[in-house]
C-alpha cells in the first residue's frame, strides 16, 4: 500500500495566491474584476537559508531576490552572490529610525570563505508604510585591502547565472552587470556608453548599445550552453584620436575572432562567432603593441543569440512574477535625460528583453497604478544603478545596485551601500513620500525659492558681449514696472580662459563693473562657471605640481563653444580643491550673488581620494563650494538630471537638457518627471522660455504658438525658475514684453503630473489651490502627440469633488468656457497644443457669493498675483501681490451684477459681462508696493 505524501503547508500569502489563481482560471475573470478582493499585505521575509529575500505586495505573484557584491581582488573582478555563499545562522534583527517611524529590520549574512569576505542584507518594514527597506553591507575579514565595485540589495539573475534569456531566436544585449569578471587596464567598463561616458561612436557612426572599455581589458560572460552566436561591431571610440588597439573573442578558451590593429577613425568591424554549447565567452582588447594610452574600445551592439533548441527555465530562480500581461506593466526611469533624442527611459516589460537602466530611481507600475517605486533613501552614500529586464515567460528581473566606485576597503573594515526603499503604493503617493523622505535624510534648501529673470545663453551663446548685457540693464532701468528680473546672468563666453573665469576683451571694464551695474536694477548679478574645467593655457598649470590635479594630464576641445582645449580637475586633489575654492570666492568678491555651475564633471574613478564613492565626492565638492560662496549666494546646479548629492547645498537645479529653440519638445520629456521635487529638494529649473515663437530677428521656436503656450504653462505651473534669453531691449520684442511680466516671479506652487509612471504620455498636469470658499484646481491639458486629439480630465484626479459644479476658465483664451461636473474634455487639440484651465466651485455656499474664477495677470492663473480674497453675499474684496502683468483682467462668477466700489493701487478700466453669470474686470496701472486691491459689490 502506497502512503500518500502529506500536503505541504502553505503560508497565508501563498495560499491566497493559489486560491486567487484557481479562481481566475475557473471563472475567466480578469485581475481588474477582482478589485474588491482583500488587499495583499506588503511583507518582506528571508528564505529559510537566508540566501534570498521574498516580498509580497499587491500585483506581485512572486518576488524572490538574491543579493551580491562585486569586488576586485588582486586586479581580478569577482561577483559574490548570496546564492553561492555560506549563510551564517541565525540571522540578526535590529531597528532603525526613519522619518516615517521605526523600521523593524532583519539581517541575513552570507560568508565567502575563499575570499574571506561576507555580505549582509538588511531588510525591514515601517509600520503604516507600504514598503520595504533594503541595504547591503560588505565586511572585509581578510588580511588584504580589496576594491568594492558595487553592492546589490536586489539582484535577480537568470537561470544561466548572469544573463537574462529572452524568447528563442531573440537577442540578449550584454552589459557590465551581467559579466562574471571584468579586468581593465584603466577606467571603467560602461553600458551603452564609451569608457568616458559618451555615446558609442566608431568611425563617425553612433551605436545605441554595447560595452565601452579601455585596453587592456578582459570581460568574461558565463553562457551555460544556452546561446548560438555572439555578434558585435568593434572599433576604437572616436572620443580619443590616438587609439591603436585590437579585439579578440575567445570561446571556452579558444580564439574565434581577431580584429588585427585598429585605430581611431577606422570603420567598425563586424563580429559573428558561433558559441553553440559554449560555457564561457571572453572579450579581450589588447593595446595594439604601443601601450594603452587613449585606447578607448567599443564592443558596439554586443549581443548573444539564443540557441532555439535550448529552453530557458526560471523555475526556482530569483525573479519577479507579476499579475497580468507583461504589456500592461510599465517601467519608468526618472533621472535619465533624453539629451534631445526620443524617450529612451520608459517601456513595457514586453519591450524590455534587452533591459532598461534606471539610474537612481524608477518604477514598475501596471496601468491601474498597482506596482512600486524603488529609490534611494537614508544617509547619502552612493548612487543607485538599477535595471529591469523582461524575461521570456512574462516575468522580470530587477537589480538595485549601489555604485561603490571601486573604493578601497581595508582589512577589518565594513562598507555599506545605499539604503533603498520599494514603495508599493500608486506613483503620485510614492513619488511624494519618497521626495519628502530624501529631503529629510539628505537635507534640502528651499528658502530662496525659484527666480525669474534673464540669462545670455540661448540667443547669444558664446558671442555675448558688454553691449548685450548693458542693453538688458538699461531696458530694466527704463521700464522697471514691467521688467522686474530677480536675476540677470552672464553665461558662457565672457571668460578669458576656462578655469580662470575673468573677463575677456568683450568685457573691457572687468567683471566687477558689470556685477555692480546689474545690481543697480535690483536683480542678482549672475555668472556661469564650470568649476572642474580648466583651459590648457591657464597660468596655474605652469606649475607641474598643479598638473597632477588634472585627469590624465590631458586636454581636448570639448565643444565648438569652448575658447580652447580644456581638461578636468580631480575635485578630491588638494591643489584642485584650493584652486576651485579661490575661484568661487573671487566670483563672489566680484559682486556675483548668483552662480550657475555647469558641466560638474568629476570623473568616474581614479581619484586622489580612494575611500569615497562618486556621490560622496560630488557632495563634498559642493559642500566646499557652498562654504566658499557663503549662505547668501544663490547657486544653480546645472546637472540636467536630478542629483541627490547637492541637496541642502544648492538653491536650484536644472531638470532637463537644453531647451534650445529647436529642442523644446524633447526638453519636456525630461522636465515633467521632476515636478514633485520642487520646493522639496530645491527649486527646479526647466531651463529657458521664449518671449515669442515667431520673431524672425531672434529665430523661430519649435512648434510655433502651440508649443510656445504649452511650454510657458508648464514652466509657470511647475513653480520653478523662469528665465529667458531673448533681448528685451530690442524694439521688435517690446510688444511681447507682457510674456515676461506674466512669468515673474515664479508662483509658490507645485503641480502633479497625473499619468506619470502609468503611461508613456503625460498629458494631464494639475495643481490644487486650497481656499476657504472651496478648493480650485489649475490644470494644463496638452496633446503630447503630433496628430490632433482630445484630452479628458477626471476632476477627482485633480483633487476636486466630482459632485460639485465648477466654472471653467481658459488662460490662453482669456475667457469663461462654461461649467462642468465630474470630468472635462478638451476640444480636439492640434499637436503639442494645450488648454490651460482653472476649475472653481460655484455651487453650495459659493452660489450666493461672488467667486474669483480666473486671472490673466500671471501664468499661475490667480495664484501668484492673489494675496487674499474676502467674500460675502454683498460683494468681494481681492488684495493683489506685485506679481504679474501691470494690466489684464480678473474674472468673477456672480449670480448678481457686480459694481466697483473701491480700487487701491490700480485702475479699473471696465466692469462688464463675460458670459452667463460671469463678469470681467479690466485693470491697469498696477502700482508696485502700493497695497493693490479692489472691492466689488452687488446691488
Amino acid at each position: 500500500m502506497l502512503k500518500r505524501k502529506p500536503m505541504k503547508k502553505l503560508r497565508t500569502p501563498q495560499l491566497m495566491n493559489l486560491i486567487q489563481r484557481t479562481f481566475l482560471l475557473s471563472t475567466g475573470l480578469s485581475v481588474l474584476q477582482m478589485a474588491h478582493a482583500a488587499p495583499v499585505p506588503v511583507r518582506a521575509t528571508f528564505s529559510e537559508d537566508g540566501r534570498t529575500l521574498g516580498i509580497t505586495a499587491p500585483g506581485i505573484d512572486s518576488f524572490v531576490s538574491e543579493f551580491s557584491a562585486t569586488v576586485e581582488i588582486d586586479g581580478v573582478q569577482k561577483v559574490l552572490r548570496s546564492s553561492e555563499g555560506n549563510p551564517r545562522k541565525p540571522s540578526g534583527k535590529t531597528v532603525e529610525k526613519t522619518p516615517y517611524g521605526t523600521a523593524q529590520v532583519s539581517v541575513s549574512t552570507v560568508e565567502f570563505p575563499t575570499e574571506k569576505l561576507s555580505v549582509d542584507l538588511r531588510a525591514g518594514q515601517i509600520p503604516g508604510v507600504p514598503g520595504v527597506l533594503v541595504q547591503p553591507i560588505l565586511h572585509n575579514r581578510s588580511s588584504q585591502a580589496i576594491k568594492l565595485v558595487s553592492l546589490a540589495a536586489v539582484d535577480m539573475p537568470s537561470s544561466t547565472g548572469t544573463l537574462s534569456l529572452p524568447r528563442a531566436g531573440d537577442k540578449v544585449w550584454l552589459n557590465p552587470q551581467a559579466a562574471a569578471t571584468i579586468r581593465e587596464g584603466h577606467g571603467k567598463c560602461q553600458a551603452d556608453r564609451s569608457t568616458d561616458g559618451n555615446p558609442l561612436t566608431i568611425g563617425g557612426k553612433v551605436f545605441a548599445r554595447g560595452l565601452g572599455t579601455h585596453a587592456r581589458s578582459e570581460i568574461e560572460f558565463s553562457l551555460g550552453g544556452a546561446f548560438k552566436r555572439f555578434q558585435a561591431s568593434v572599433g576604437a571610440d572616436d572620443e580619443k584620436p590616438g587609439a591603436t588597439l585590437g579585439f579578440e573573442v575567445l570561446v571556452d578558451g579558444q580564439k574565434r575572432f581577431e580584429s588585427g590593429v585598429m585605430k581611431t577613425g577606422d570603420a567598425a568591424k563586424d563580429v559573428d562567432v558561433d558559441v553553440t554549447g559554449a560555457k564561457s565567452l571572453l572579450l579581450v582588447v589588447n593595446d595594439g603593441g604601443d601601450g594603452i594610452t587613449d585606447d578607448h574600445a567599443d564592443w558596439a551592439e554586443a549581443r548573444l543569440v539564443v540557441d532555439p533548441d535550448v529552453k530557458a527555465s526560471f523555475a526556482g530562480q530569483a525573479a519577479l512574477d507579476l499579475t497580468g500581461s507583461a504589456s500592461d506593466w510599465l517601467a519608468t526611469a526618472y533621472a535619465q535625460s533624453t539629451n534631445g533624442g526620443p524617450p529612451n527611459y520608459i517601456g513595457t516589460l514586453s519591450e524590455l528583453s534587452g533591459g532598461l537602466n534606471l539610474r537612481e530611481y524608477g518604477s514598475l507600475y501596471r496601468k491601474d497604478g498597482t506596482g512600486f517605486l524603488f529609490a534611494p533613501v537614508g544617509e547619502p552614500i552612493a548612487y543607485l544603478q538599477n535595471q529591469i529586464t523582461g524575461t521570456p515567460d512574462g516575468k522580470a528581473t530587477l537589480k538595485i545596485v549601489s555604485e561603490m566606485s571601486g573604493i578601497t576597503v581595508d582589512p577589518g573594515e565594513s562598507r555599506a551601500g545605499q539604503q533603498a526603499v520599494l514603495l508599493m503604493e500608486p506613483p503620485r503617493q510614492a513619488l511624494d513620500r519618497w521626495s519628502e523622505w530624501v529631503a529629510k535624510t539628505h537635507g534640502s534648501r528651499t528658502a530662496k525659492g525659484a527666480l525669474a529673470g534673464w540669462c545670455s545663453w540661448y540667443h547669444l551663446t558664446k558671442n555675448i558681449k558688454e553691449s548685450d548685457v548693458m542693453g538688458i540693464v538699461d531696458a530694466v532701468k527704463a521700464d522697471p514696472t514691467r521688467l522686474r528680473p530677480q536675476v540677470i546672468q552672464i553665461d558662457d563666453g565672457y571668460q578669458d580662459i576656462d578655469g580662470k573665469w575673468d573677463a575677456n576683451e568683450k568685457f573691457p571694464k572687468g567683471m566687477p563693473y558689470y556685477a555692480k551695474r546689474i545690481a543697480e536694477t535690483g536683480a542678482r548679478p549672475g555668472i556661469w562657471m564650470a568649476m572642474t574645467m580648466i583651459g590648457v593655457k591657464h597660468p596655474w598649470l605652469q606649475d607641474p605640481a598643479n598638473m597632477e590635479a588634472v585627469w590624465d594630464k590631458k586636454f581636448k576641445l570639448e565643444s565648438g563653444f569652448r575658447p580652447d582645449e580644456s581638461g578636468w580637475l580631480d575635485p578630491t586633489h588638494p591643489r584642485a580643491i584650493a584652486h576651485i575654492t579661490e575661484r568661487i570666492r573671487h566670483a563672489v568678491d566680484s559682486g556675483f550673488t548668483y552662480l550657475k555651475l555647469d558641466f560638474n564633471n568629476i570623473g568616474n574613478g581614479g581619484w586622489y581620494e580612494k575611500k569615497k564613492t562618486s556621490l560622496q565626492i560630488m557632495r563634498e565638492h559642493y559642500q566646499r563650494i557652498r562654504k566658499a560662496a557663503g549662505e547668501d549666494t544663490y547657486i544653480l546646479a546645472c546637472i540636467i538630471e536630478p542629483n541627490r548629492s547637492v541637496l541642502g547645498l544648492v538653491d536650484a537645479h536644472r531638470d532637463s537638457h537644453d531647451a534650445h529653440r529647436g529642442g523644446v519638445r524633447s526638453a519636456i520629456n525630461d522636465a515633467l518627471r521632476s515636478y514633485q521635487l520642487n520646493e522639496r529638494w530645491f527649486a527646479i529649473d526647466n531651463d529657458i522660455y521664449y518671449i515669442a515663437p515667431d520673431a524672425s530677428e531672434v529665430g523661430n521656436v519649435q512648434g510655433g504658438w502651440n508649443l510656445h503656450h504649452t511650454w510657458l504653462s508648464m514652466m509657470g505651473l511647475s513653480g520653478g525658475a523662469a528665465l529667458t534669453s531673448d533681448p528685451w531691449h530690442w524694439d521688435v520684442l517690446k510688444p511681447q514684453r507682457r510674456t515676461v511680466e506674466i512669468m515673474q516671479p515664479p508662483a509658490k506652487m507645485r503641480s502633479e503630473v497625473l499619468d506619470l509612471g502609468m503611461s508613456k504620455d503625460w498629458p494631464r498636469i494639475t495643481s490644487l489651490i486650497k481656499r476657504p470658499s472651496g478648493n480650485s484646481a489649475v490644470a494644463l491639458l496638452w496633446n503630447p502627440a503630433e496628430q490632433a486629439q482630445s484630452i479628458t480630465l477626471d476632476l477627482t484626479q485633480a483633487g476636486l469633488d466630482p459632485a460639485r459644479t465648477y466654472a471653467v476658465w481658459s488662460f490662453w483664451d482669456n475667457k469663461f468656457l462654461g461649467t462642468t461636473k465630474g470630468t472635462w474634455s478638451t476640444p480636439s487639440l492640434e499637436g503639442w497644443a494645450c488648454q490651460h484651465l482653472v476649475f472653481t466651485p460655484i455651487d453650495g455656499a459659493a452660489a450666493d457669493k461672488p467667486v474669483l474664477i480666473g486671472s490673466d495677470l500671471h501664468i499661475s492663473s490667480a495664484v501668484a498675483e492673489i494675496k487674499t480674497i474676502t467674500t460675502s453675499r454683498k460683494g468681494i474684496m481681492v488684495s493683489l501681490t506685485d506679481a504679474g502683468a501691470r494690466e489684464g483682467k480678473l474674472f468673477f462668477h456672480s449670480t448678481k451684477p457686480l459694481k466697483l466700489k473701491k480700487a487701491t493701487g490700480l485702475e479699473v478700466r471696465t466692469v462688464e459681462p463675460a458670459g452667463e453669470k460671469v463678469w470681467s474686470i479690466e485693470i491697469r496701472n498696477r502700482q508696485a508696493h502700493s497695497g493693490q486691491s479692489l472691492q466689488l459689490i452687488t446691488p
